[in-house]
């Protein structure tokens, strides 16, 4: 029949998988790249957090910030420096008995005061040395942009990205931050670090560089579907229950709370007429809520609609 006829023919570009919320995003992600399957991420949720953006933020941290130990650390262990792990704690190891442990942007200049220092990784413990004090150097007296286009030629960033799984899309988002670099011009490496971490902490609502998706699986909020259909929809997480009430909410209806029994015990709490009202009235909101985005993601498929669910087993084994 058609549908079987298209699971056939189908190409991965025709398929979309449709996710509530971008929380669990990073687990379908590492399921789809341990498969092989291609895949685009469309706006998505996160993309200060992703570890390539991150990486060049803790760079630019550290270049405005030298004694800023955890930023160095993050910059040399990416793939900007590739550091290992053993290496990095050869650093940090005291010199003496007690002595205190020296920042790490000094320690980086002595690297031959640190026996412990794996030998393969001495060279790269040099070569981050030379480009640190060399980007530190430039800093202030070029652009943002600039002096991020330095550290990726120099440390050879883009290409290491384009070895990792989702390559593509991690040279994109970098390519991404080089925009927003250029747009602010001449601003001064404090300011766009700020900016950046700002809108890191905040967890500013925003997708991970377009890409072309060609024959790669779309994966997208249900929200960010609405408009667009696709021969073969895969919807996920349609078991996942809605969050439960604390002991104090707040609705347009008012505040309700349970009242603790006078022993303080919290297993006899009770509910009064006002928290019934708002546990009812917000449970009536969120089902009408789910039957809506169950709706729009239904309806993105044009041939093909899979629905995935977790089942849980009761002790009966129901």
């Amino acid at each position: 029949d058609r549908k079987s006829a298209t699971l056939r023919a189908v190409r991965y570009g025709d398929v979309a998988l449709l996710l509530r919320a971008m929380t669990h995003v990073n687990t379908y992600e590492n399921a789809l790249r341990a498969l092989g399957v291609p895949f685009v991420t469309v706006a998505g949720r996160g993309y200060y957090g992703r570890q390539e953006v991150r990486d060049l933020l803790n760079l630019l941290q550290a270049l405005y910030t030298p004694s800023d130990d955890l930023a160095l650390a993050a910059a040399l262990r990416s793939p900007l420096f590739g550091l290992s792990d053993d290496a990095l704690y050869a650093l940090r190891l005291p010199r003496a008995h007690n002595a205190p442990v020296p920042p790490l942007w000094d320690v980086l200049h002595a690297v031959d005061s640190h026996p412990l220092l794996p030998v393969e990784q001495a060279e790269r413990v040099r070569f981050a040395a030379r480009t640190l004090s060399g980007l530190r150097q430039r800093s202030g007296r070029v652009s943002i942009a600039e002096l991020l286009r330095a550290a990726l030629h120099e440390t050879g960033f883009l290409a290491a990205l384009s070895a990792l799984p989702d390559g593509d899309q991690r040279r994109g988002n970098v390519e991404k931050l080089m925009q927003k670099a250029l747009i602010g011009g001449r601003v001064s490496l404090p300011d766009f670090v700020a900016y950046l971490r700002d809108m890191s902490a905040r967890e500013v609502h925003e997708g991970d560089a377009a890409l072309d998706a060609g024959d790669a699986v779309q994966v997208m909020t249900i929200h960010k579907s609405k408009g667009l259909e696709f021969p073969v929809v895969a919807l996920a997480e349609t078991s996942s229950t809605p969050s439960r009430m604390d002991r104090a909410a707040f609705s347009l209806e008012g505040l309700a709370c349970k009242v603790i029994d006078e022993n303080g015990e919290s297993k006899n709490e009770t509910q009064s007429y006002a928290w019934r009202r708002l546990k009812h009235v917000t449970a009536a909101r969120e089902d009408a809520e789910q039957r809506r985005l169950l709706y729009v993601a239904m309806t993105r498929a044009a041939d093909v609609l899979l629905v995935t669910a977790a089942l849980s087993r009761k002790k009966d084994g129901e």
